[in-house]
């Protein structure tokens, strides 16, 4: 009964120290090869989505470009006139201030 008891405490050791090489395995499997991987793919959807947002921005702010000089074209009268009268305006009250 010794015998049998000793090699079950050998063959239960070396069971536990199988074990214990494959969490280690699988531990060394997830962070050398899965977690760079993972933060490799990570950081290609960052770098394309700042990619497709300045590409947006550039599309709007060229867009307000072309509407702003549409509107400069179309309505500059009206604004130069209505800033003219503005500015005469507060030259009068700048005038009444000062001869108070």
């Amino acid at each position: 009964m010794d015998l049998f008891n000793y090699i079950f405490d050998f063959v239960s050791g070396v069971d536990d120290g199988f074990r214990e090489i494959e969490k280690e395995i699988e531990r060394l499997f997830v962070r050398q090869i899965l977690a760079p991987a993972k933060n490799y793919e990570i950081n290609q959807i960052e770098q394309e989505a700042k990619k497709n947002t300045r590409l947006t921005i550039n599309s709007i702010q060229e867009s307000l470009s072309a509407v702003n000089n549409k509107i400069d074209v179309s309505m500059k009268g009206e604004f130069a006139s209505k800033v003219i009268e503005t500015i005469d305006g507060k030259k009068k009250e700048y005038e009444k201030v000062l001869e108070e």
